[in-house]
């Protein structure tokens, strides 16, 4: 079993919602989630939208490879409604992305983690500080709660 943090984000429909069915599907297929974070409220990054994220993070342990989650992942965005109509953000029922791996570095080509961008955003780092303050990157070589702090 490896440790992994996961982002949840939820615009379209009950963000709350979204998210803990996600939760209750990862648990479904043999992800056990060991903690979640609380929801945060933040405004879309990277496009216009007048609908509010709702924001978490989940530490959970699993079996699978990094390319088995990251298929898992991707199949219960499309069981709740998610739907890619395009390679720019838009506004979706639910996105779930596989933070940290361990401290593994991966690049497969569909895995790539850590995830490339979530040293630069506050809406993964926030809820990820909540329950994993000491988690370090392997990159960086720096904790959660340290690259947090340093966010502009």
């Amino acid at each position: 079993m490896i440790q992994v943090a996961i982002s949840l984000g939820s615009n379209l429909g009950n963000g709350e919602e979204n998210i803990l069915k996600s939760i209750e599907l990862l648990n479904q297929n043999g992800i056990e989630i060991l903690a979640i974070s609380s929801f945060y409220k933040t405004i879309p990054e990277g496009f216009l939208s007048e609908n509010l994220f709702t924001n978490a993070a989940a530490i959970a342990q699993t079996n699978l490879d990094a390319d088995g989650l990251v298929k898992l992942i991707l199949s219960i965005e499309i069981q709740l409604g998610r739907t890619r109509n395009t390679d720019v953000y838009e506004d979706r029922v639910i996105d779930l992305d596989v933070l940290l791996f361990g401290n593994e570095v991966i690049e497969t080509e569909i895995a790539i983690i850590p995830h490339p961008r979530m040293h630069l955003r506050r809406f993964v780092l926030e809820p990820l500080s909540e329950i994993a303050p000491n988690w370090e990157h392997p990159i960086l070589k720096s904790n959660i709660i340290d690259i947090l702090k340093h966010l502009n």
